[in-house]
């Protein structure tokens, strides 16, 4: 599990941050995007959001929780999470 800062940023912060960062996402071009994606986020951590995003998708195709668990190497809680 990724390391999180024990010091906590208030709630309108946090939510600025957020609101921020879905923002510069969703307006920029692909090749900015995996750049970004690239930049801020290690290897793992593109990973861990590469599989979470496909098991959202599965679902979506009507895909079993236990054959995406196993296809993706995700818990089963992992997979439940997006149910």
């Amino acid at each position: 599990m990724p390391h999180v800062s024990k010091r906590a940023l208030d709630k309108e912060t946090q939510k600025v941050l957020e609101d921020a960062s879905v923002f510069l996402f969703s307006h920029s071009s692909f090749p900015e995007t995996k750049r970004l994606f690239e930049t801020l986020l290690t290897k793992t951590e593109r990973l861990m959001i590469a599989k979470r995003v496909g098991a959202a998708y599965l679902l979506k195709e009507d895909k079993h929780e236990t054959e995406i668990s196993e296809s993706l190497k995700l818990t089963r809680e992992t997979v439940s999470r997006y149910t």
